[in-house]
């Protein structure tokens, strides 16, 4: 048994209340969203590698003498492209699964 409620500002109420129709039409024309944040972020890994790799010849010439900011530019590379690998590996698990699905 739930023994209080929760209640919301009657502003805040009207808000939601009038928002629907609005989240409505920004879902419609909202349709490259995830396509965009997509590529953002294969550019965002893209970058972090290309740092990464620069960095790691700078250190190896001598041009870069902290072996820790290496070090860290690395491993920021590599999760952000371990991170991506999950999200195709979810997207294309998730293609799978609606393909497999019966007509």
């Amino acid at each position: 048994m739930i023994e209080g409620t929760i209640s919301l500002p009657i502003q805040a109420t009207n808000d939601i209340q009038s928002s629907g129709l609005n989240t409505i039409e920004r879902r419609k024309n909202s349709g490259t969203e995830f396509g965009t944040y997509l590529k953002n972020a294969l550019d965002h890994v893209n970058e972090l590698q290309g740092t990464a790799s620069e960095m790691r010849a700078d250190y190896e010439t001598g041009a870069v003498t902290d072996l820790a900011s290496v070090m860290i530019a690395g491993q920021k590379s590599s999760l952000a492209f371990q991170g991506l690998m999950q999200v195709r590996n979810r997207v294309v698990s998730a293609y799978e699964t609606v393909f497999n699905m019966p007509v």
